[in-house]
């Protein structure tokens, strides 16, 4: 099933979510959370008793054509983003984001091993924790250096519709964990739900009327007010050849996802945009 947002007059290109659409995006969200989880936290999730582990979600924007210098300078920040964030123990999910939530892909989700002992935990062997540290930070290095790949199944795709927000959604619904941070590359254009264009500038009563539009169809995410929010490679056009977006324009699509946030209950002082 696909939500279609009729197009309208140049003038009011955004446009919010229909009743009756946003009660089937409802339902597709709902679905793709029960039908496509992402998966069961992984074997150092298990081997170190973190059940319960703090997530930090890594999403990467794949509805451009191709990777442009923007979107691998946005995964080398991010990347650096998420070690900073890390401790022993967290939860990392690093999934990609493209045309609808069912499209995306969880490429990693695993504890950093170590993390906080219980009274009755047997303390960890150090040897063992060192090397079990070795390979989880090969194992994400890897997925990292296949996102900045143009080939396979990662690659990015020319898509007709990106579908930021109602994926978001999806994900920490299916994710079932508290969120520590999440952490995007993408372009911010989400055309499914919010119809952002790179050359309109988003009036206030249109950002308005689209936050609770969304907020209505559940597609803002449960975040919390400790949750960190940092996003990086925004800035240039979804279409060849990528053109700069005006900053009165970009300040306006970066106010309607501060808005957004702040209604997953995010303090907005934890909200950053970093370009």
């Amino acid at each position: 099933m696909r939500l279609i947002f009729a197009l309208l007059a140049a003038a009011t290109l955004l446009t919010a979510v229909t009743p009756a659409g946003a009660q089937q995006r409802r339902r597709e969200v709902q679905s793709v959370a029960a039908a496509v989880p992402t998966p069961e936290p992984m074997r150092y999730c298990r081997k170190y008793g973190q059940r319960d582990a703090k997530a930090l979600l890594l999403g990467v924007d794949r509805s451009t054509g191709q990777i442009r210098p923007i979107d691998v300078a946005g995964i080398n920040a991010a990347y650096a983003d998420l070690q900073s964030l890390m401790a022993e123990g967290d939860r990392v999910v690093v999934f990609t984001l493209f045309d609808h939530p069912s499209t995306r892909r969880v490429l990693f989700d695993d504890c950093r091993p170590g993390g906080p002992l219980g009274w009755t935990d047997t303390p960890h062997d150090a040897a063992e924790k060192r090397a079990d540290l070795r390979d989880f930070d090969h194992a994400l290095s890897a997925v990292i250096t296949s996102v900045r790949d143009d080939r396979g199944a990662t690659a990015p795709r020319a898509a007709q519709r990106s579908a930021i927000a109602s994926t978001l959604a999806a994900t920490v619904q299916s994710t079932r964990a508290e969120i520590k941070a999440l952490i995007l590359m993408t372009d911010l254009l989400d055309t499914e739900t919010m119809n952002l264009r790179p050359g309109t500038v988003v009036e206030e009563h249109i950002r308005r009327r689209t936050i609770e539009s969304l907020w209505a169809a559940q597609l803002v995410p449960r975040l919390g007010g400790d949750a960190k929010v940092h996003v990086y490679g925004f800035g240039r056009g979804d279409e060849n050849p990528y053109a700069i977006i005006e900053p009165s324009v970009m300040t306006s699509i970066i106010q309607v996802w501060r808005d957004y946030f702040r209604r997953s209950g995010v303090n907005p002082a934890n909200t950053e945009f970093i370009p």
